[in-house]
This record gives structure tokens, C-alpha cells and sequence, in this order.
């Protein structure tokens, strides 16, 4: 969260916990214009966290279900 919080944030960014995971919402085509979004593109945290959009997990209901 410490991340999310010192980084510039675009208009409509938002980020909050919720338990143990951290939720990020940004505009849609906003993503690399986030200070954030780079920070999410760092190598050394890929094996740390994962990011994914409402699309992906919505593919993946459609073809489970």
C-alpha cells in the first residue's frame, strides 16, 4: 500500500485492502500513465503479486462455467 500511496495517481485511480489483498482500479487505457502501473511492471515483484483486470476474470467465469 506504501507504494500505491507515494505514487502519482491519474484522475479516477483508486486503491484500497480489503483483507490481505490489495484492489486497484484505474481507467481503462490509464494503466502506464500511472506511476503505479509501472511499479506493477517491475520485475523483482513478479514473484510477489500478479495483476489482473475485471476482463481477464471475466473470460475465465465464461469458459469455466
Amino acid at each position: 500500500m506504501d507504494e500505491f500511496s507515494n505514487s502519482t495517481h491519474v484522475p479516477g485511480e483508486k486503491g484500497e485492502i480489503v483483507d490481505t489483498v490489495f484492489y486497484w482500479r484505474v481507467p481503462k487505457g490509464n494503466t502506464l500513465d500511472s506511476s503505479f502501473g509501472k511499479v506493477l511492471g517491475k520485475k523483482n515483484l513478479k514473484d510477489k503479486m500478479t495483476s489482473r483486470n475485471i476482463n481477464t476474470f471475466e473470460k475465465i467465469l465464461k469458459k469455466m462455467g
